[in-house]
């Protein structure tokens, strides 16, 4: 199934909804969607560089990843 017809899915499921703390939920989770952009400059960078690296099979340690985020927060 493709990432299109997954989310034409959820939208027909989404309109069959008539439970409104369903509805609630969904829109909770919609708001947190915005949490990386929320985030300063510096961690945005960070995170995506991490992404990348691990993407490539590269990892850092955790703990040294959680320094360094501090410092930049």
């Amino acid at each position: 199934m493709t990432l299109e017809e997954r989310k034409l899915g959820i939208i027909n499921w989404i309109t069959q909804i008539g439970n409104e703390k369903i509805i609630e939920k969904i829109e909770h989770l919609k708001g947190e969607e915005n949490w990386f952009s929320q985030l300063p400059e510096g961690a945005q960078k960070a995170i995506e560089e991490s992404k990348a690296q691990a993407d490539e099979g590269k990892f850092m340690d955790s703990e040294a990843q959680i320094e360094k985020l501090k410092n930049l927060l």
